[in-house]
Formats: structure tokens, sequence, C-alpha cells
């Protein structure tokens, strides 16, 4: 999907750089956030790998992708969204094939869900029971996995 701005000035389907991509969420990001796309850092990269360690339909194809993604956080630090580039595309028609559960340091659950949108990763949503900020997040080895 490309993006559309009218501009006299440039031509159609370009937009200051940025490309949209499939997802309705990514598209909202791209238009309205600041915040750039990064590679992802070592310690989400340790927690994907951890979400990624027990045997599920499309784990490979989801490796395959996240290792050469780049991700943007929400605004709130409640996850971040994924821009993958053409890669074996995830055989599951599952939104989330995987989640992941651990403690903050003040006792309350964390809630990591891995969702793929028509094929690909799409985003990382986490979530506290509480609904507080997280304080500590915890070590990615400590999480607990479930693949669905």
């Amino acid at each position: 999907m490309e993006l559309h701005n009218g501009s006299p000035t440039r031509p159609r389907g370009e937009v200051t750089g940025l490309r949209a991509t499939g997802s309705p969420i990514a598209l909202m990001f791209e238009m309205n956030s600041m915040k750039p796309y990064r590679k992802l850092s070592d310690y989400k990269s340790a927690l994907i790998s951890r979400l990624l360690s027990e045997p599920f339909v499309g784990r490979d194809e989801i490796r395959a992708q996240i290792s050469e993604c780049l991700v943007m956080p929400y605004p709130d630090g409640t996850g971040f969204i994924f821009l993958v580039p053409s890669h074996p595309m995830v055989p599951t028609r599952e939104r989330i094939p995987v989640e992941g559960e651990g403690m903050d340091i003040d006792g309350q659950r964390i809630h990591y869900y891995l969702h793929i949108v028509d094929g690909k990763v799409d985003e990382l949503e986490i979530i506290k029971e509480s609904n507080s900020p997280v304080f500590k997040p915890p070590d990615p080895r400590e999480i607990q996995v479930t693949a669905i």
C-alpha cells in the first residue's frame, strides 16, 4: 500500500520517504509519529528469541522475518510494531501464535502477545495486568511461553 498525498511538488505515492506497511496501525504510526523505525534492542531481541523458543507453526518464518526487521515503539510504551522486508509468509491462521507471561518487579503480571497479520510479523503487544507502567521488565529467560 502506498500513501498518496496529492502534493504538487512530489509525485503521487511519495510521502517524504515513508511507505505504509500492510496494517492500519503501522500506517497510523508512519503518518503521525516522529519516532523512526530502528533495529531491535538487545533486550527486545532476547525477548523475541524467548517467545520463539517453543515449537509452533510458522516459527521459522517468523525468525526469518525478525532477522532483518525494524521496529517502532508505541508512544505509550505498551509494545512496538514491526517493519519487515519481504520474506516467506508465516503459514498460520492465528493472529497470536505465541504469547509470553512474566512478572514486573512490583509482582504484577506482564503479558506479551506476538501478532501476525497477513502472513507478516506485525506487532508485539505488552500488557501489564494492573495497567500501571512497567517498572522493570523481567529477564527474558524468566518469561513463560505458550505456543498456540
